[in-house]
């Protein structure tokens, strides 16, 4: 006969026990195969446990081997980041391909599907010093790169997550710095210029076309509000009403002109 579930739990009273039943539950119940599943479930399932179950285990790292194996995966990696990322930022996981894996994920696809939980770990590791300063650049330049192929919302929370790096790197400040750009170095040749902040200019979005104003400038006077930067759930909402601009009337003329049409079926 089974005992009941009540009866394999600490008392109430006893809240140490309790956190530790409660973990060696989680533990186990995520070590058994195919516990992870796949798709929205795993989502949820790797959301939840960085978001409310990390922090209340006495010893985290319990789910290292979890969470490195989600993040290994293709399917689950970018659901896995945020709590590899607190595993190693926090609790000091080793995962020496950590930043090899997250640089595979700066993709347009990724980005434009998952902008708020690629930007939330891109933000913190562009702006830590413990991350060298040519690594940082390259992200930042592959990061502008997959914003151009990105919805506004998206491209927004990637040219803060530019400016941010910007603030805290010198190499990632250059690259965005007209005179730094313009100026030769002593091999003759001028410093690398994040050109796709050009495109970004005239960006149907103002928001996105604001933010990359604000990142290209130099000045710190000249920086973005803090509102337009942050206040990405306005813009996602008003993103559906942007549209990009119609084609001037002689483009639209010249359309009027293409006339398509249907083949004719020749008769057998």
């Amino acid at each position: 006969m089974h005992r009941p579930i009540a009866a394999l739990l600490p008392t109430a009273g006893d809240g140490k026990q309790l956190r530790k039943a409660r973990a060696d539950a989680w533990v186990a119940a995520l070590a058994r195969p195919g516990a992870l599943g796949s798709g929205a479930l795993a989502a949820k399932v790797l959301a939840h446990v960085a978001d409310d179950v990390l922090a209340t285990l006495g010893d985290p790292l319990r789910l290292g081997d979890f969470y490195l194996a989600a993040f290994k995966d293709d399917d689950t990696a970018i659901y896995a980041l945020k709590g590899v990322f607190r595993l190693v930022a926090h609790h000091r996981l080793e995962a020496p391909r950590f930043f090899e894996r997250l640089f595979a994920l700066v993709t347009p696809a990724i980005l434009a599907a998952h902008p708020d939980l690629l930007a939330d770990v891109l933000g913190p590791c562009l702006a830590s010093k413990r991350v060298p300063e040519k690594h940082r650049a390259a992200f930042v330049k592959k990061l502008a790169t997959a914003a151009l192929a990105a919805p506004p919302r998206a491209a927004a929370r990637a040219l803060g997550a530019i400016r941010d790096a910007a603030n805290a790197c010198e190499t990632c400040r250059a690259l965005l710095d007209d005179d730094a750009a313009a100026d030769p170095g002593d091999d003759g040749e001028a410093a690398p210029r994040l050109h796709e902040l050009a495109a970004f200019a005239t960006h149907y979005a103002p928001t996105v076309a604001a933010l990359a104003a604000a990142c290209a400038s130099s000045d710190p006077a000249d920086d973005a509000p803090r509102g337009l930067a942050a206040d990405y759930d306005a813009l996602a909402a008003a993103a559906p009403a942007f549209a990009p601009p119609p084609p001037t009337s002689a483009a639209a003329a010249a359309l009027s002109l293409i006339h398509i049409s249907e083949p004719t079926r020749q008769e057998a």
